[in-house]
């Protein structure tokens, strides 16, 4: 028996020794604030092994007893920086009400408290803190880092989160490369290609802004992300949830590379954004969609598929989900995306408003279906669709229930995109 029993503990101590051995790490996060503890976090729920190396954790640090204010027009809250707000008010859903007044008197000490809670969730991340990097290089896949302790990493994928671009700002980069433009994108400059491509919403100045995922890549270098020269953020409080933002898109697209393995010209956009959506990130500016929309998850997909933009007005999009749905807002992405489109509308073609009937043939056409569409949905129209009134044939569709219709039954948005919001052929 109890030679028995030596066998087995002698048999189990290599498992033993491998599961207690450290996972090499993929990435490493060089910060000084928000930035990049958000992509520390976005990194942990990608499951990327991540060190992040930080000043401190006390972003707000203020006089004693001052409270911090974020005065923002639109208030898009959504991601890594709700699930904070909502941290701080002690609540479990996501309210855009308790949002709000979170963000009216913040209490540093609350703040932080919040933030230390943080640390418990973010599981495969190593924290560092007041150390420096004093040396790195680049040999042909992985970069290896020395930090002030003299311990030394050898990561994939770095991300120079500093607001000065400690890191990235030694870099010898080509002249064509070190020229490419990354900045914020204005709401009133925005291309539907570009609104396909999108990483990050927020507010700036009083004005939407978004981040496309090129200009990310566009401050990479070998692997190596950084906040950019052109993406100017103050350190204003009402700066923090652009930056909050910013660090969620920058840990996404980093730690995709690390977690596959590849490089950064080789991103997959969609599955770097249903990364971003899966962990609730706001990926729409549409200032009068509000997070606990019940359809704000199809309206997110919707906008990123690029059926059209909404309306801009004093520095922010509306979407007006109430608008009835013209034939012309669809037929040219629906037949960019279905062969089958094309056949539908040289048939049912009219320059006016779509009625319910006219988008369950478009449906059918498209998928090969037959009733059990109009069915399914005259069964699930208040239910899981949350419609009001009843469902009428005749009555005209809504962009609101257009969004809902396409998350339903079209696989738009599973349709591949190239950097520039291009769908591939």
């Amino acid at each position: 028996m109890r030679f028995t029993l030596f066998l087995l503990i002698c048999l189990s101590l290599p498992s033993l020794v491998s599961a207690q051995k450290r996972v090499k790490p993929k990435l490493l996060i060089y910060a000084d604030g928000f930035v990049g503890w958000a992509a520390a976090v976005q990194a942990s729920k990608s499951n990327v092994e991540t060190i992040l190396v930080i000043d401190n954790l006390d972003f707000l640090k203020t006089s004693e007893g001052e409270k911090v204010v974020i005065d923002q027009k639109f208030k898009l809250n959504g991601g890594i920086w709700m699930e904070l707000l909502m941290d701080m008010a002690l609540s479990k859903t996501r309210d855009q009400t308790l949002a709000e007044t979170v963000m009216s008197d913040i209490n540093p000490r609350l703040a932080a408290n919040s933030i230390d809670r943080f640390k418990a969730k973010m599981q495969g991340v190593t924290l560092i803190v007041s150390e420096k990097v004093i040396q790195f290089d680049r040999n042909r896949k992985s970069w290896q880092i020395t930090l002030s302790n003299k311990e030394k990493y050898t990561v994939p994928v770095i991300i120079d989160a500093t607001q000065k671009s400690e890191l990235y700002s030694k870099l010898t980069i080509p002249d064509s490369l070190a020229a490419r433009e990354s900045e914020f994108t204005p709401i009133n400059a925005i291309t539907i290609p570009l609104s396909r491509t999108t990483v990050a919403v927020e507010e700036l100045d009083h004005q939407v802004k978004l981040l496309g995922i090129q200009a990310i890549l566009n401050a990479q270098y070998e692997n190596m992300f950084s906040i950019g020269p052109n993406l100017h953020l103050t350190d204003s409080p009402n700066d923090i949830p652009m930056r909050i933002s910013l660090g969620q898109a920058l840990g996404a697209v980093a730690g995709y590379c690390a977690f596959f393995e590849t490089k950064a010209d080789k991103v997959d956009v969609r599955k770097i954004q249903s990364e971003l959506l899966t962990f609730n990130a706001r990926l729409n500016p549409y200032v009068d969609i509000r997070v606990d929309d019940p359809h704000f998850a199809s309206i997110q997909k919707f906008y990123l598929t690029g059926f059209f933009l909404g309306e801009i007005k004093d520095g922010g999009m509306y979407l007006q989900k109430d608008a009835i749905v013209k034939f012309d807002d669809v037929k040219p992405v629906l037949n960019d995306l279905y062969s089958r489109s094309q056949l539908w509308f040289l048939d049912n073609y009219r320059n006016e408003g779509m009625r319910w009937k006219d988008l369950v043939s478009l449906i059918k056409f498209i998928s090969l279906k037959g009733d059990e569409v109009e069915q399914q949905l005259i069964k699930e129209w208040t239910t899981k669709r949350k419609f009001e009134g009843a469902y009428d044939p005749e009555a005209f569709v809504t962009r609101g229930q257009l969004a809902v219709v396409c998350d339903l039954y079209s696989t738009s948005f599973a349709k591949a995109i190239n950097v520039e919001g291009q769908f591939g052929k």
